[in-house]
């Protein structure tokens, strides 16, 4: 009897140390998708870093032939010129879009001359 006892004993152990090695085994798996996760959000962030820069760079090259407020004025001229002639042709059921599209582009504008004169 006492022979099955220890059997019993040392079953028990191996079962912990199999336990003990699962819990080990899946700890190591979390922290490699963990880090997994964290590379792929670095690269994420990265690659966003990246198109910022080059949103800029276009900007700067836009901004190299006129300044902001030369754009603003363009734009307007544009748009008046535009909604001028769509008056003469009829009714134009975008035009509040395209409106509402110069608009931004003239506050984008307005907002890039903000920032050029701070940094003066």
């Amino acid at each position: 009897m006492h022979t099955f006892q220890n059997k019993g004993f040392a079953n028990a152990k191996s079962a912990d140390a199999k336990s003990a090695d699962t819990k080990s085994a899946d700890t190591k798996s979390a922290d490699v998708k963990s880090a997994d996760a964290q590379s792929a959000d670095a690269q994420s962030d990265e690659a966003l870093n990246h198109l910022h820069l080059a949103y800029g760079r276009k900007v700067q090259e836009l901004l190299s032939s006129s300044d902001a407020a030369t754009w603003v004025e363009d734009l307007w001229e544009m748009y008046t010129g535009f909604t001028l002639f769509a008056q003469d042709c009829g009714t134009d059921p975008k035009g509040h879009n395209r409106f509402v599209s110069f608009r931004e582009l003239v506050f984008f504008f307005q907002d890039i001359g903000k920032m050029s004169e701070t940094t003066k």
